[in-house]
Protein backbone atom coordinates (compact mmCIF):
# COMPACT_ATOMS: atom_id res chain seq x y z
CA UNK A 1 0.00 0.00 0.00
CA UNK A 2 1.29 3.51 -0.88
CA UNK A 3 2.59 5.24 2.48
CA UNK A 4 0.24 8.34 3.41
CA UNK A 5 2.33 11.31 4.17
CA UNK A 6 0.99 14.05 5.72
CA UNK A 7 3.93 17.33 5.18
CA UNK A 8 4.86 19.59 7.80
CA UNK A 9 7.33 21.42 6.11
CA UNK A 10 9.95 24.23 7.55
CA UNK A 11 12.63 26.07 7.13
CA UNK A 12 15.41 26.36 9.94
CA UNK A 13 14.56 30.29 9.34
CA UNK A 14 11.24 30.00 10.55
CA UNK A 15 12.16 28.12 13.71
CA UNK A 16 11.34 30.29 16.97
CA UNK A 17 8.94 32.81 15.04
CA UNK A 18 5.78 34.01 16.21
CA UNK A 19 2.89 35.62 14.28
CA UNK A 20 0.43 37.62 15.82
CA UNK A 21 -3.23 37.40 16.30
CA UNK A 22 -5.65 37.60 13.50
CA UNK A 23 -9.34 37.41 12.99
CA UNK A 24 -10.10 34.16 11.92
CA UNK A 25 -13.79 33.39 12.26
CA UNK A 26 -16.50 36.05 12.57
CA UNK A 27 -20.22 35.13 11.82
CA UNK A 28 -23.59 37.23 12.35
CA UNK A 29 -22.55 40.67 12.17
CA UNK A 30 -26.44 41.71 12.16
CA UNK A 31 -26.79 42.92 9.05
CA UNK A 32 -26.74 39.54 7.50
CA UNK A 33 -29.91 37.23 6.91
CA UNK A 34 -30.42 33.77 6.19
CA UNK A 35 -27.56 31.84 4.50
CA UNK A 36 -25.74 34.57 4.31
CA UNK A 37 -25.31 35.14 8.15
CA UNK A 38 -23.73 31.34 8.11
CA UNK A 39 -20.66 32.56 5.83
CA UNK A 40 -17.08 33.39 7.83
CA UNK A 41 -16.80 37.08 7.19
CA UNK A 42 -13.16 37.46 8.37
CA UNK A 43 -10.80 37.80 6.36
CA UNK A 44 -8.83 35.02 4.53
CA UNK A 45 -5.81 33.85 5.86
CA UNK A 46 -3.52 31.73 4.49
CA UNK A 47 -2.78 27.91 5.47
CA UNK A 48 -6.34 27.95 7.36
CA UNK A 49 -9.81 26.93 6.19
CA UNK A 50 -12.58 27.79 8.10
CA UNK A 51 -16.05 26.04 7.43
CA UNK A 52 -19.33 28.22 7.52
CA UNK A 53 -21.16 28.22 10.82
CA UNK A 54 -23.92 25.33 11.66
CA UNK A 55 -25.81 24.64 13.90
CA UNK A 56 -27.78 22.06 15.84
CA UNK A 57 -31.03 22.74 17.35
CA UNK A 58 -31.10 26.05 16.29
CA UNK A 59 -34.25 27.15 14.76
CA UNK A 60 -34.35 26.57 10.59
CA UNK A 61 -34.60 28.62 7.16
CA UNK A 62 -35.48 32.32 7.48
CA UNK A 63 -36.43 32.31 11.21
CA UNK A 64 -32.95 31.38 11.94
CA UNK A 65 -31.90 34.66 11.65
CA UNK A 66 -34.83 37.11 12.34
CA UNK A 67 -35.81 41.20 14.03
CA UNK A 68 -38.72 39.70 15.75
CA UNK A 69 -40.84 42.65 14.36
CA UNK A 70 -43.71 41.40 16.44
CA UNK A 71 -41.51 42.16 19.95
CA UNK A 72 -42.72 45.27 21.46
CA UNK A 73 -38.82 46.24 21.34
CA UNK A 74 -36.69 45.76 18.47
CA UNK A 75 -33.89 43.27 19.53
CA UNK A 76 -30.98 44.90 20.89
CA UNK A 77 -27.33 45.87 19.87
CA UNK A 78 -24.75 43.85 19.85
CA UNK A 79 -21.67 45.05 21.26
CA UNK A 80 -19.00 42.20 20.15
CA UNK A 81 -20.85 42.90 16.73
CA UNK A 82 -21.27 46.75 16.85
CA UNK A 83 -24.39 46.11 15.47
CA UNK A 84 -27.64 48.34 15.44
CA UNK A 85 -30.92 48.39 17.51
CA UNK A 86 -32.89 45.36 15.00
CA UNK A 87 -30.10 43.82 13.99
CA UNK A 88 -30.32 39.56 13.05
CA UNK A 89 -29.26 37.26 15.25
CA UNK A 90 -29.04 33.47 15.25
CA UNK A 91 -31.59 31.84 17.36
CA UNK A 92 -31.25 28.55 19.39
CA UNK A 93 -35.04 27.46 20.47
CA UNK A 94 -35.56 25.19 23.93
CA UNK A 95 -37.63 22.10 22.59
CA UNK A 96 -37.48 20.81 26.01
CA UNK A 97 -35.90 21.51 29.62
CA UNK A 98 -32.21 21.79 28.34
CA UNK A 99 -30.36 23.23 31.48
CA UNK A 100 -26.59 22.09 30.94
CA UNK A 101 -25.01 23.79 27.30
CA UNK A 102 -22.56 20.89 27.84
CA UNK A 103 -25.12 17.77 26.28
CA UNK A 104 -27.66 20.57 25.01
CA UNK A 105 -28.77 20.19 21.17
CA UNK A 106 -28.67 23.38 21.27
CA UNK A 107 -25.82 24.33 19.80
CA UNK A 108 -24.09 26.77 17.20
CA UNK A 109 -20.22 25.25 15.88
CA UNK A 110 -17.65 25.97 13.26
CA UNK A 111 -14.39 24.26 12.21
CA UNK A 112 -11.00 25.79 11.02
CA UNK A 113 -8.03 23.26 10.02
CA UNK A 114 -4.50 24.55 9.75
CA UNK A 115 -2.88 23.16 6.21
CA UNK A 116 0.10 20.96 6.19
CA UNK A 117 3.77 22.27 7.58
CA UNK A 118 1.33 25.05 10.01
CA UNK A 119 -0.25 24.79 13.22
CA UNK A 120 -2.91 27.09 14.72
CA UNK A 121 -2.51 28.97 17.74
CA UNK A 122 -6.12 30.29 19.40
CA UNK A 123 -6.39 33.61 21.42
CA UNK A 124 -9.99 33.93 22.32
CA UNK A 125 -13.59 33.52 21.47
CA UNK A 126 -16.20 36.21 21.83
CA UNK A 127 -19.66 36.51 20.75
CA UNK A 128 -22.84 38.43 22.41
CA UNK A 129 -25.98 36.39 23.63
CA UNK A 130 -29.40 37.41 24.89
CA UNK A 131 -32.47 35.38 26.08
CA UNK A 132 -36.43 35.99 25.34
CA UNK A 133 -39.47 34.07 27.51
CA UNK A 134 -42.05 34.12 24.85
CA UNK A 135 -44.39 32.71 27.77
CA UNK A 136 -43.70 36.49 29.79
CA UNK A 137 -41.69 34.73 32.45
CA UNK A 138 -38.32 35.01 34.42
CA UNK A 139 -35.50 32.96 32.44
CA UNK A 140 -32.29 32.45 32.81
CA UNK A 141 -29.74 30.66 29.82
CA UNK A 142 -26.17 30.06 29.37
CA UNK A 143 -24.27 30.32 26.29
CA UNK A 144 -21.46 28.18 27.01
CA UNK A 145 -18.29 27.63 25.14
CA UNK A 146 -16.57 24.64 24.02
CA UNK A 147 -13.30 23.56 22.36
CA UNK A 148 -12.28 19.97 20.43
CA UNK A 149 -8.77 19.95 19.75
CA UNK A 150 -7.65 17.56 16.58
CA UNK A 151 -10.96 15.50 16.74
CA UNK A 152 -10.43 15.28 21.10
CA UNK A 153 -12.94 15.28 23.47
CA UNK A 154 -15.17 19.03 24.13
CA UNK A 155 -13.29 21.43 26.59
CA UNK A 156 -15.46 24.02 28.29
CA UNK A 157 -13.58 27.50 28.41
CA UNK A 158 -16.19 29.96 29.77
CA UNK A 159 -19.75 30.42 29.82
CA UNK A 160 -22.04 33.64 30.24
CA UNK A 161 -25.56 34.18 31.27
CA UNK A 162 -28.49 36.26 30.26
CA UNK A 163 -31.89 36.88 32.11
CA UNK A 164 -35.09 37.52 30.83
CA UNK A 165 -37.45 38.79 33.58
CA UNK A 166 -39.09 41.88 31.22
CA UNK A 167 -41.69 40.33 31.01
CA UNK A 168 -43.32 38.85 26.98
CA UNK A 169 -41.73 40.68 23.61
CA UNK A 170 -39.53 42.53 25.51
CA UNK A 171 -35.89 42.36 24.60
CA UNK A 172 -33.36 41.23 27.40
CA UNK A 173 -29.77 42.57 28.41
CA UNK A 174 -27.43 41.42 26.08
CA UNK A 175 -23.89 40.03 27.62
CA UNK A 176 -21.21 39.37 25.78
CA UNK A 177 -18.19 36.62 25.97
CA UNK A 178 -14.98 37.04 25.96
CA UNK A 179 -12.95 33.34 26.54
CA UNK A 180 -9.21 32.82 26.84
CA UNK A 181 -8.52 30.36 24.39
CA UNK A 182 -4.50 31.07 24.72
CA UNK A 183 -3.77 27.76 26.14
CA UNK A 184 -4.32 26.27 22.76
CA UNK A 185 -1.32 25.82 20.73
CA UNK A 186 -0.26 23.86 18.17
CA UNK A 187 -3.61 22.24 17.02
CA UNK A 188 -3.50 21.14 13.45
CA UNK A 189 -7.70 21.77 13.69
CA UNK A 190 -10.27 22.68 16.11
CA UNK A 191 -13.92 22.31 16.41
CA UNK A 192 -15.36 25.47 18.60
CA UNK A 193 -19.40 25.12 19.68
CA UNK A 194 -21.41 27.47 21.73
CA UNK A 195 -23.93 25.39 23.34
CA UNK A 196 -26.86 27.29 24.90
CA UNK A 197 -28.48 25.83 28.07
CA UNK A 198 -31.88 27.16 29.51
CA UNK A 199 -32.79 27.43 33.57
CA UNK A 200 -34.64 24.76 35.17
CA UNK A 201 -38.67 24.98 35.19
CA UNK A 202 -38.59 26.19 31.31
CA UNK A 203 -39.18 23.69 28.86
CA UNK A 204 -40.43 26.02 25.52
CA UNK A 205 -41.02 29.08 24.07
CA UNK A 206 -37.67 30.03 25.46
CA UNK A 207 -35.08 31.04 23.00
CA UNK A 208 -31.31 32.24 23.48
CA UNK A 209 -29.95 34.26 20.99
CA UNK A 210 -26.22 34.50 19.55
CA UNK A 211 -24.38 37.03 17.49
CA UNK A 212 -20.97 38.45 16.69
CA UNK A 213 -19.53 35.35 17.45
CA UNK A 214 -15.37 35.61 16.94
CA UNK A 215 -12.48 33.62 17.31
CA UNK A 216 -8.98 35.25 16.94
CA UNK A 217 -6.14 33.17 16.66
CA UNK A 218 -2.62 33.02 14.47
CA UNK A 219 -1.30 30.37 11.81
CA UNK A 220 2.46 29.47 12.68
CA UNK A 221 4.82 27.19 10.97
CA UNK A 222 4.92 23.97 12.42
CA UNK A 223 8.02 23.71 14.57
CA UNK A 224 8.52 20.39 15.72
CA UNK A 225 12.41 20.14 16.68
CA UNK A 226 15.10 18.96 14.01
CA UNK A 227 18.40 20.06 14.94
CA UNK A 228 20.72 20.09 11.82
CA UNK A 229 24.48 21.11 12.54
CA UNK A 230 27.87 20.94 10.77
CA UNK A 231 29.58 17.60 11.84
CA UNK A 232 32.54 18.86 14.30
CA UNK A 233 35.26 16.62 12.51
CA UNK A 234 34.01 16.87 9.38
CA UNK A 235 32.82 20.54 8.86
CA UNK A 236 31.39 19.54 5.15
CA UNK A 237 28.87 17.19 6.79
CA UNK A 238 26.22 17.07 8.90
CA UNK A 239 24.89 15.73 11.65
CA UNK A 240 21.04 15.39 12.83
CA UNK A 241 19.13 14.95 15.83
CA UNK A 242 15.33 14.93 16.18
CA UNK A 243 12.51 14.31 18.92
CA UNK A 244 11.44 10.79 18.19
CA UNK A 245 9.13 8.17 19.82
CA UNK A 246 9.42 4.31 20.32
CA UNK A 247 7.62 2.08 17.89
CA UNK A 248 8.29 4.47 15.08
CA UNK A 249 10.78 4.13 12.13
CA UNK A 250 12.60 7.00 10.75
CA UNK A 251 13.53 7.83 7.05
CA UNK A 252 16.03 11.25 6.12
CA UNK A 253 15.13 12.41 2.86
CA UNK A 254 16.43 14.73 0.83
CA UNK A 255 16.69 17.16 -2.46
CA UNK A 256 17.69 19.83 -4.07
CA UNK A 257 14.72 21.60 -3.98
CA UNK A 258 11.11 22.33 -2.59
CA UNK A 259 9.22 21.90 -6.30
CA UNK A 260 8.86 18.00 -5.80
CA UNK A 261 6.78 16.49 -2.91
CA UNK A 262 8.38 15.10 0.19
CA UNK A 263 7.06 11.47 -0.57
CA UNK A 264 9.09 11.89 -3.97
CA UNK A 265 12.42 12.99 -2.12
CA UNK A 266 14.99 10.14 -1.79
CA UNK A 267 16.00 8.67 0.84
CA UNK A 268 19.84 10.16 1.81
CA UNK A 269 22.84 8.26 2.24
CA UNK A 270 21.06 4.75 3.26
CA UNK A 271 19.52 6.10 6.28
CA UNK A 272 15.97 4.69 6.09
CA UNK A 273 13.90 2.41 8.72
CA UNK A 274 15.89 4.21 11.46
CA UNK A 275 14.17 2.59 14.90
CA UNK A 276 12.96 4.96 17.12
CA UNK A 277 14.34 5.58 20.57
CA UNK A 278 12.14 8.13 22.53
CA UNK A 279 12.68 10.88 23.63
CA UNK A 280 15.76 11.80 20.43
CA UNK A 281 17.31 10.06 17.85
CA UNK A 282 20.72 11.13 16.09
CA UNK A 283 22.83 10.69 12.90
CA UNK A 284 26.07 11.76 12.78
CA UNK A 285 29.19 12.51 9.85
CA UNK A 286 26.23 12.60 7.00
CA UNK A 287 27.42 13.97 4.11
CA UNK A 288 26.09 16.71 2.46
CA UNK A 289 26.58 16.22 -0.91
CA UNK A 290 28.27 18.58 -3.84
CA UNK A 291 24.90 20.40 -4.28
CA UNK A 292 25.31 24.19 -3.85
CA UNK A 293 22.24 23.89 -1.62
CA UNK A 294 20.22 20.67 -0.10
CA UNK A 295 17.25 20.00 1.48
CA UNK A 296 16.27 17.61 4.20
CA UNK A 297 12.92 16.15 5.87
CA UNK A 298 12.75 13.72 8.80
CA UNK A 299 10.09 11.13 7.76
CA UNK A 300 8.22 9.11 10.55
CA UNK A 301 6.21 6.35 9.50
CA UNK A 302 4.34 3.66 11.39
CA UNK A 303 5.56 0.08 10.53
CA UNK A 304 1.89 -1.67 9.49
CA UNK A 305 1.73 -5.66 9.08
CA UNK A 306 1.16 -4.55 5.36
CA UNK A 307 1.89 -1.29 4.93
CA UNK A 308 3.27 1.82 6.02
CA UNK A 309 1.61 4.53 7.01
CA UNK A 310 3.95 7.46 7.19
CA UNK A 311 4.27 10.90 8.68
CA UNK A 312 6.46 13.87 8.14
CA UNK A 313 6.95 15.80 11.12
CA UNK A 314 9.78 17.71 9.80
CA UNK A 315 11.63 19.71 8.46
CA UNK A 316 12.98 20.93 5.23
CA UNK A 317 16.42 22.61 6.03
CA UNK A 318 18.62 24.77 3.96
CA UNK A 319 22.37 23.50 4.70
CA UNK A 320 24.39 25.02 6.75
CA UNK A 321 27.82 26.64 5.49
Amino acid sequence: MKNIIHIFLLSLALSGTSARAELMAYYGSGTEVDAAALLNLAPTIANVTVSDLSDLGAQTGDTERITRPAFSTDTPAGPTANSAVGSEWFEARSTENQGDPGTTDNYFFFTATAADGFLIDLTSLKYDFWVSDAGGGATTAAAEGFVSVNGGEFVSFGSITATDNLGMGVSAPVASADLDLSSIKGAQSVEIRIGIGYSEGNSFSISGFVQGIQLDGAIVPNTFPLAITQNQTNPANYDFVWESKDGFLYDLVSSTDLASPISTWAVWEGNEDIDGTAPENSLSNIPRGSDSKRFFAMVEKTPLPCSKKALTWMMAASPLL
